[in-house]
């Protein structure tokens, strides 16, 4: 992870984001800009999906479908107890503190990709 300082500018002036940047670049700080709260917010949320590996993001979707420990395990082909452990290292590097918060998750990297035109079904 990096320590390089980031700053994230929120405006629906594309001219302020525009310039803001540019002023950020040139003392050497790195910015990412977006038109609302709510765009930033689903970006977070997109890139914390992207820090989950593969079978994390397969466990990701098996449980926010609604499966149990079980059926993830049995669909998986792995044990309970490993479906267990994926579930929690998903719902911490999700930053979600039950299973409603890790479905909204789901429901806006979906919303997310298919405006960035990515498959809907986050994989």
């Amino acid at each position: 992870m990096s320590t390089e300082p980031v700053a994230y500018i929120v405006d629906d002036d594309s001219a302020v984001r525009d310039a803001l940047c540019m002023l950020l670049e040139s003392v050497s700080i790195r910015s990412t800009a977006f038109t609302s709260a709510a765009e930033l917010l689903r970006s977070g949320v997109l890139q914390l999906y992207r820090t989950l590996t593969p079978r994390e993001q397969q466990v990701f979707q098996e449980i926010t479908a609604g499966k149990t420990n079980r059926m993830v395990a049995d669909e998986l082909g792995i044990s309970v107890r490993t479906a267990e452990f994926h579930r929690a290292r998903v719902m911490r590097k999700m930053q979600a503190h039950n299973l409603a918060d890790l479905t909204l998750a789901r429901v806006t990297i979906q919303d997310r990709m298919t405006s960035e035109g990515s498959p809907a079904r986050p994989a």
